[in-house]
């Protein structure tokens, strides 16, 4: 599992390597030789290596940019890196990584508009991903898609299932896409 955490000064490139312990011991070692030119590699333990982690999975880095809105961009990994450059060339935006570069956080400026829609899920959709609002103002998550929007075909097959399981409407009216 890997993740890039960003920093203050600078960003921390996560590795976690899991296993036996000989194992884990043998691996940490040859990945620190293989990556030496890069910088020090500090190997953390179990207690101390949970809170790089935690951050990661919590989004803490873009938690206190409150005015920011958000966006998950899921993509092949080695698509991330493509993917954060086209969104900062257009966007006032920080990124980080998560899933070796799978998964890209992106914190984008309030003054973008529409929160920066239209180039964030076009970078996702030429990386052949998709792109999620996670955090927005009330009046942005009322005019743009939280979820990717679907190929016809598809929103047609999830009206269906959706109606098939709920006649009434009465579940979640609305909660992933308007019109269902």
């Amino acid at each position: 599992m890997a993740g890039v955490l960003p920093g203050a000064n600078q960003a921390a490139t996560l590795v976690r390597v899991e296993g036996p312990r000989p194992s884990v011991e043998a691996r940490a070692d040859a990945l620190r030789d293989e990556l030496r030119h890069f910088g020090a590699a500090e190997l953390l333990g179990d207690t101390a290596g949970a809170s790089p982690w935690r951050a990661l999975a919590d989004v803490s880095p873009f938690m206190v940019q409150r005015d920011r809105a958000i966006w998950r961009v899921s993509v092949a990994p080695q698509r991330g890196p493509g993917v954060a450059a086209t969104i900062g060339r257009a966007l006032d935006a920080s990124v980080f990584y998560d899933w070796g570069g799978g998964l890209v956080w992106c914190a984008i400026a309030a003054d973008a508009v529409d929160g920066g829609t239209e180039f964030v899920r076009a970078a996702a959709k030429e990386a052949r991903g998709h792109a999620t609002l996670v955090r927005g103002s009330a009046d942005l998550r009322a005019r743009v898609a939280v979820f990717e929007p679907q190929p016809p075909e598809l929103a047609a097959l999830g009206r269906r299932i959706k109606e098939s399981f709920d006649p009434r409407r009465v579940l979640n009216p609305g909660r992933m896409y308007r019109d269902l």
